[in-house]
């Protein structure tokens, strides 16, 4: 770990949920951290705590789980951001490093990136050190056997919680659109992707990396069921989808 008056900040990916894909650098570090700061939703398994819990030390390590919401009142989310960022930056006064463990990559779309942000304005000058993950859209593309891009095509990743006002827009710049999150959203998007002759073009990937893992080429045998959380669409109007089975 770094010397210094204070602690050191890491931010460490963990990839999208197969304990397999840690890199190497973040299973290095994970097996030397004195603290390991776990956020945890409210409405969802610690996937970021199973991940882990292969690798970590209850006899040499501290492992502490933090209340992380990831929806609900803003006053609520608030508060829980908050109570994280205070028990990073009172751990990192007093000379301890903290490892901040999340699922996919530390910046991208993820929990860490609040925390930062807390971090720094708390503790300015704060060493911080971030190792990368494999993020959900790269494993997702592998699942599939799905190329997101090749020679100059364009990628586009978007957030699918709110609403897709701006999809065809979009499309019409990228070749390839990556739906993050998409089970509130998704027999809109079925159906605008008919609308649009795109159906055959896009793909649903489930619970990537984990044991649930569900990949569906046909969105329409999803529409009307209930998605999981992490649910993700991936688009290629370049392209037809050549999946032909369930790709668990």
């Amino acid at each position: 770990m770094a010397e210094s008056n204070g602690g050191t900040l890491y931010g460490v990916g963990l990839g999208p949920g197969d304990p397999d894909l840690i890199t190497v650098k973040a299973l290095r570090l994970l097996r030397r951290a004195p603290i390991i700061l776990v956020p945890q939703g409210m409405d969802r398994a610690g996937v970021a705590l199973s991940i882990i819990e292969r690798w970590k030390s209850s006899r040499r390590q501290r492992c502490l789980v933090q209340a992380y919401p990831m929806s609900g009142p803003e006053a609520e989310l608030e508060r829980a951001r908050h109570a994280v960022a205070e028990r990073a930056v009172s751990l990192l006064q007093i000379g301890s490093d903290v490892t901040f463990v999340t699922e996919g990559d530390p910046l991208l779309y993820s929990t860490f990136i609040d925390l930062l942000s807390r971090v720094r304005d708390a503790l300015p000058s704060v060493p911080v050190q971030v190792i990368p993950g494999v993020s959900s859209i790269t494993a997702c593309a592998a699942a599939a056997v799905l190329p997101l891009a090749r020679r100059s095509e364009r990628v586009a990743v978007l957030s699918a919680t709110d609403d897709l006002d701006d999809l065809e827009r979009v499309l019409e710049r990228f070749d390839t659109v990556v739906l993050l999150k998409v089970r509130s959203v998704f027999d809109t998007l079925v159906d605008r992707l008919e609308d649009l002759g795109l159906a055959a073009h896009a793909v649903l990937v489930e619970e990537c990396g984990r044991p649930a893992q569900r990949v569906t080429p046909d969105l329409r045998l999803r529409r009307g069921q209930a998605l999981s959380y992490f649910s993700t669409v991936m688009l290629c109007r370049t392209r037809v989808v050549q999946l032909r089975c369930d790709g668990r």
